[in-house]
């Protein structure tokens, strides 16, 4: 039993570490290539269907993160609901961190339309 684990440790936290990378990549990808020119005011899109989207994103990128998290969290025998919460904390962190920073970029340094266009209140 300790040998089956010890050949299964490397590989899980490779699974993870290469998991985490692609579902960070993709919310990023997506939030790029999908929802940038949806978010602009002038775009034709309500600012409903705007949150709506970007609602979507959120919650794909997020229940992604969730399942990845259980499965890798089961197999390793650590626990699935301690690998749902590793990956769900992860991907909640990295969005925050995502949007403050954009908008950050957007009207401190007028770097807008990186991932969303902000409308800054100066």
């Amino acid at each position: 039993m300790n040998e089956r684990h010890s050949r299964l440790h490397p590989i899980l936290m490779l699974a993870t570490g290469v998991a985490l990378i692609c579902i960070v990549g993709g919310y990023l990808a997506l939030l790029r290539v999908a929802a940038l020119d949806r978010s602009m005011p002038d775009s034709g899109f309500s600012t409903d269907e705007r949150d709506a989207m970007y609602l979507v994103i959120h919650g794909i990128a997020f229940l992604l993160a969730i399942v990845t998290g259980t499965v890798l969290g089961g197999l390793s025998r650590r626990g699935a609901m301690a690998g749902a919460l590793v990956f769900g904390i992860t991907i909640l962190a990295v969005m925050a961190t995502t949007m403050i920073g954009s908008y950050e970029l957007a009207c401190g340094a007028d770097t807008n339309d990186l991932v969303r266009h902000w409308t800054c209140e100066r």
